[in-house]
């Protein structure tokens, strides 16, 4: 049974309706006669202003101006107004203590020491303004503009409502720019429209595609440039399965819909069950169906759709073929050319295009990033505009945050993509002619506020000073009671300061404050070292600190010790690491999988998941953690919101365990020799690239990377369009699973496949020469390769041995 469920229009409606409603029974004039007229009129003078204000932003013929007055003189103008302001302020209070006596100062609703306090505040930041405070960049002097329009516009709108409704002003007023929200959501709802334009360098389109919706086009390219299309969309896609035949007179055939997927992709196939075209690609290949994007992911998705049609001639009903079309074969150039006649047609599945009088061409492009990231920290594009409609052809420069506005849309930097030479920009072209509406309800609700917060704190303080003081009998009290709260604070506060005192190094100890105050960039920002440790710990262990085993004379101890000392341990001391017990495994399935008996914390060490054999003495792996990750592996095919407890927690600690992985060859040197310097570097930058693409737990928020320095790629060669990112996403989720690479790849060689971008010669092999060239051993140990997609698991003999054999780390000593 289908419970129906109002949508967001309808709730929307129905609360401004209840607005209206509160505000008819509650909120009735206050005024009569003339006043009630002069107040009426000066709210709909506030109207008018408020439309005119909404409308100046949005110029349909041509380019929208930033404003009449210049950065600087409006920055100096709002310097002079607060100035003007503040000397007032301090004229009447000076003023008003002057005037009144002792007596009548001591009654004032507001003390003199509380005025000349906010005065003072007042003026040391307009002095801090006159003397640092420099003009604001573009596109906060943008902002700035628009705000003080929109407090122009509450301005006339309080004085009207002030006249009207006297000392209830305030919440009318504010109530009327929650409802203007509110219409602004309606109207962005039904008219606005958001497309993207994505351009090589030198390029020139006439159309932007929306991305969330597609259309099957079937075009006739007729003699010179010209070409006729004929474009059924999504919507009439997915209602015609399996019913009517879709029909146009400038078509010489008829279109059934077979099958229609929101999500899909095509995929080569042998199977001959599977193969339901005819006719073009679809002949070798498969329709996959993946789960649709809820819009609500922390990671963007792109749905993009795939359908089988069947074209039949019209008349006779001869089959022309059945034929598969996906948005991504038309974002790779795949169409299908159709012949009918002497005529040729090209089928296609894509996004839905929004085509345009005016031609955009990109000039030049170029990006930067955030140290060790691919989050933009600037995109710029220089465009030109022609536009033979409006008799305009102009260049213009767009950058992050300060967008075009030109024929009533407005242009955005949103995107920047480099693939070798060449480089690619993405704009986002949003049509909304109210884009002005959210400014200028957040001012009016502002004004309003501060009105209303104002007349309240003013009645409060007025009653406050018009009540009796009470005169109580005094409350004798003991001499040694008055001792104890002193005493419980003296307590405290020396416990405090013992607590935050640093500790007594001993000698030759690690002072791993001072190693923690070091710098690292995680997410292009710079943090020390001790937050990034704190951070990892908590996704892994769920804490902060950890506790440390130690022997003392024969007893085994534990003592608490921060994060910054297991990450120095597992940079530098992998074999001490793996005995720390930090990995949180709090689900009972998942403990009986890893022979795990359940302890108090649900804490437990490397060596105690890795370094176990079962009961015929062989490597744990062929028995738990085969099954384990054939249980990722489903679970992983079942999307994330048909997931179980157990599957979670099951991919909870599967990245966990990946994640501690990552960290332990965080610190480790590449091993770059002059006999084979080619493949030890591919393997070195390969390695980097595993590190970098490694992904936290989803459940810590987005998905980040550990911060590592792009090595050996261009910036953001790795994204085309929209269906790379999607592409990405699909090589994530049918990778195997990391538990049972480890298990089936320990012991043996594992190369890294070159599609991935990181290539490597076999572990074991790498791990004999360094044997033997470091410790002068020949193990002979034979090797084979097993491929492996992603991921960044180590070979689990590696792991059992420490991960130490062998590997050159960096060393340094903090004095």
């Amino acid at each position: 049974m289908v419970i129906p469920f109002p949508g967001g229009r309808l709730i929307g409606v129905l609360m401004f309706l209840n607005l209206l409603a509160a505000h008819g029974i509650r909120f009735k004039p206050q005024a009569k006669g003339n006043r009630l007229w002069a107040g009426v009129g000066m709210i709909g003078l506030g109207v008018l202003t408020t439309w005119l204000v909404v409308a100046s932003g949005s110029n349909a013929d041509g380019l929208q101006s930033d404003s009449w007055i210049s950065w600087n003189s409006l920055w100096l103008l709002f310097k002079l107004v607060l100035s003007a302001i503040w000397g007032f302020v301090v004229y009447e209070t000076v003023q008003a203590d002057t005037r009144e006596s002792s007596e009548a100062a001591s009654r004032a609703l507001i003390p003199f020491w509380v005025k000349a306090t906010g005065c003072t505040g007042f003026g040391l930041l307009l002095a801090w303004l006159w003397v640092y405070g420099n003009v604001l960049d573009d596109s906060s002097m943008r902002i700035l503009w628009q705000l003080l329009k929109g407090t122009m516009a509450g301005v006339v709108l309080l004085i009207g409502c002030v006249m009207v409704f006297k000392k209830r002003a305030g919440v009318v007023l504010l109530h009327a720019g929650i409802g203007l929200m509110m219409f602004s959501e309606l109207l962005v709802g039904l008219l606005a429209v958001e497309a993207q334009i994505s351009l090589e360098e030198g390029e020139k389109t006439n159309f932007a595609r929306d991305i969330r919706s597609a259309e099957l086009a079937i075009t006739e390219t007729a003699e010179g440039d010209s070409e006729t299309q004929v474009v059924v969309p999504d919507t009439r896609l997915s209602r015609g399965v399996g019913k009517e035949k879709i029909a146009n007179e400038l078509l010489p055939f008829d279109i059934e819909v077979i099958e229609y997927h929101k999500n899909a992709r095509a995929r080569p196939s042998t199977d001959e069950t599977q193969i339901k075209a005819t006719a073009g690609i679809g002949k070798t290949s498969a329709l996959v169906p993946f789960e649709t994007s809820t819009g609500v992911e922390m990671a963007s998705k792109i749905d993009m759709p795939g359908a089988y049609v069947r074209l039949t001639k019209r008349g006779s009903g001869e089959e022309i073929g059945t034929y598969l079309v996906a948005v991504q074969l038309s974002e790779q150039d795949k169409t299908e050319t159709i012949e009918v006649g002497d005529k040729k047609y090209d089928l296609s599945l894509r996004f839905r295009r929004d085509y345009k009088p005016y031609t955009v061409e990109l000039k030049d492009v170029d990006g930067t990033n955030y140290l060790g990231t691919s989050m933009a920290r600037n995109y710029s594009s220089d465009i030109r505009i022609v536009d033979e409609s409006r008799g305009k052809d102009f260049e213009h420069h767009v950058w992050m945050n300060n967008p075009l506005r030109y024929a009533g849309e407005t242009f955005y930097q949103s995107g920047y993509t480099q693939a070798g030479a060449k480089e690619y920009s993405t704009l986002q072209v949003v049509t909304n002619s109210g884009w002005m509406i959210p400014y200028v309800a957040c001012m009016i609700v502002a004004v309003g506020m501060l009105f209303h917060f104002g007349v309240t704190l003013l009645r409060f303080l007025d009653r406050r000073n018009r009540e009796t003081k009470t005169v109580t009998a005094a409350v004798v009290v003991d001499g040694a009671a008055r001792w104890v709260p002193i005493v419980v604070v003296a307590f405290l506060a020396l416990w405090i300061g013992s607590k935050a005192k640093p500790p007594v190094l001993k000698a030759n100890a690690v002072d791993y404050a001072a190693v923690g105050h070091l710098p690292i960039v995680v997410d292009g920002r710079v943090k020390p070292l001790d937050t990034y440790a704190r951070n990892m710990l908590r996704i892994i262990s769920g804490g902060e600190t950890f506790k440390l085993e130690y022997d003392d004379n024969g007893k085994t101890k534990t003592r608490t010790e921060p994060a910054i000392r297991w990450l120095m341990d597992v940079f530098a001391r992998p074999a001490e690491a793996k005995r720390h017990k930090v990995v949180r495994i709090d689900n009972l399935e998942v403990l009986k999988a890893l022979n795990l008996d359940a302890r108090k914390g649900f804490r437990y060490s490397l060596s105690e998941i890795v370094d176990q054999p079962d009961e015929k003495d062989k490597p744990f792996r062929e028995r738990r953690f085969v099954l384990l990750g054939q249980k990722t592996d489903e679970a992983r095919k079942k999307g994330a919101r048909n997931l179980t407890v157990e599957e979670r927690k099951a991919l909870e600690f599967e990245r966990k365990f990946g994640l501690l992985e990552s960290l332990m060859r965080f610190a480790e040197s590449p091993n770059i020799d002059a006999e084979s310097p080619l493949d030890r570097m591919q393997r070195s930058l390969g390695f980097h690239a595993a590190l970098k693409n490694s992904k936290l737990p989803a459940r810590f928020g987005r998905s980040r990377s550990l911060g590592l320095p792009d090595v050996g790629r261009g910036n953001g060669a790795d994204r085309r369009s929209a269906g790379a990112s999607v592409r990405r996403e699909e090589h994530h989720h049918t990778a195997r699973s990391s538990f049972e690479q480890w298990a089936v790849g320990a012991g043996r060689g594992r190369t890294i496949d070159a599609g991935s971008q990181v290539v490597g010669e076999p572990v074991s092999r790498r791990r004999k020469d360094r044997r033997e060239r470091h410790q002068g051993v020949d193990s002979g140990r034979a090797s084979s390769g097993q491929s492996r997609r992603g991921g960044v698991a180590r070979n689990f003999e590696e792991l059992r041995r420490g991960g130490n054999q062998g590997v050159q780390r960096r060393s340094c000593s903090v004095s």
